[in-house]
């Protein structure tokens, strides 16, 4: 069953305190963590997808920005692979596309929101979400955290509760993952690398 932003928060033992559109800052500059989700409200999970928005001219741009850019050992990969890469990432049933903490909420969803696909600053991390053509419809769901080491346990927690409730059948379709995390996570603390398709993708 997919899990929606609110109760991933419960399970780790917090609460969706505010939501923000993609693309603008919440009010909030402590440390914190946060989902970006299909879902407006924190609560649904209705808004998934069964295939993967991945805009082929955002792919094309990366590919020729990041000319290592590696697929399967292969430098210069065409356009049309990586794209199919990526799809292969893609979890049919859930809404929540991100897991990720922040030392300030809003500079840190700032970053996220101008970063361009392909650079390794300043969040390089989730840089894959850039790839899609539906970021005009994402939201954002946080809390904030009392430190920053707080924050730094919770999206472990987040990611490894999140990967623990994955259906049998989504993480059948699965190509080349090692761990069910949400699309553009490229790294859990408690599993490692997502996959090794996928290498050299940020300029050096």
């Amino acid at each position: 069953m997919p899990i929606s932003a609110s109760r991933l928060m419960t399970t780790i033992g917090f609460a969706v305190e505010g939501q923000t559109a993609w693309g603008v800052a919440p009010p909030a500059s402590n440390p914190g963590i946060y989902l970006v989700s299909l879902n407006a409200h924190a609560e649904r999970t209705d808004a998934a997808r069964p295939a993967a928005p991945v805009c082929e001219q955002a792919v094309a741009q990366w590919v020729a920005h990041v000319p290592e850019l590696e697929l399967d050992g292969k430098p210069s990969p065409a356009v049309s692979d990586v794209v199919a890469c990526l799809q292969g990432f893609w979890l049919p049933d859930e809404s929540i596309l991100y897991i990720g903490k922040a030392t300030s909420l809003a500079q840190r969803l700032t970053q996220f929101f101008r970063h361009r696909l392909g650079n390794r600053s300043p969040h390089a991390g989730g840089h894959w979400i850039k790839t899609l053509d539906c970021l005009d419809t994402l939201h954002v769901h946080y809390c904030t955290c009392g430190s920053v080491a707080e924050a730094e346990a919770a999206e472990t927690r987040a990611l490894d509760a999140f990967a623990d409730q994955v259906s049998p059948a989504s993480r059948a379709a699965l190509v080349g993952v090692r761990v069910p995390i949400p699309f553009p996570n490229r790294v859990c603390p408690t599993h490692g690398r997502k996959q090794t398709r996928l290498r050299r993708d940020v300029r050096r």
